[in-house]
């Protein structure tokens, strides 16, 4: 084992868990920011829609009526609008990079032996699971979400790791 590749990966890997940690926090907290927006629009259309029903103007009770079911059914064509299941699982998610982090700081205070080593790489094996999921979640890359993200995460890095 050579310890200096050793450190240098675990490094990469304490790097990108971190950033990854602080992206999904961002992109949770974006997701749940749509959410209120859209029911809140969904519902302000359907009362609009409800309110004009009451009057003999067909063409715009038609009109409303349509905008309310594009609006109902946007969802179901654009997925941008997340599932309750969806906070379930990113919840999850923050637990077990967090928990990836948290071991890899063990690893990288303790000792520098091969049976380490040979423990890192099982555990970095175990944890492509987890990684693949994250991928799943997040799908394509905010780039914005992603610069702030390694913000605070270099910013987190550098205050316990000088």
């Amino acid at each position: 084992m050579d310890e200096e590749l050793y450190k240098q990966e675990l490094w990469a890997s304490i790097d990108k868990t971190a950033v990854n940690l602080h992206y999904l926090d961002f992109f949770r907290d974006k997701k749940m920011g749509i959410e209120p927006v859209y029911r809140g629009l969904l519902g302000m259309v359907a009362v609009i829609a409800a309110i004009v029903s009451f009057f003999d103007v067909s063409v715009l009770t038609k009109t409303v009526s349509v905008v309310t079911a594009v609006l109902a059914t946007l969802p179901l064509f654009f997925p941008v609008l997340p599932k309750s299941s969806d906070f379930g699982k990113m919840s999850k998610l923050r637990g077990e990079v967090y928990g990836w982090l948290v071991k890899l700081e063990e690893f990288w205070c303790g000792e520098w032996t091969d049976e380490k080593y040979r423990e890192y790489l099982h555990m970095k094996a175990a944890f492509g699971e987890v990684e693949n999921e994250l991928s799943s979640v997040f799908g394509t890359i905010d780039a914005r979400l992603e610069k702030k993200s390694q913000e605070v995460a270099c910013r987190y890095l550098d205050k316990f790791f000088i």
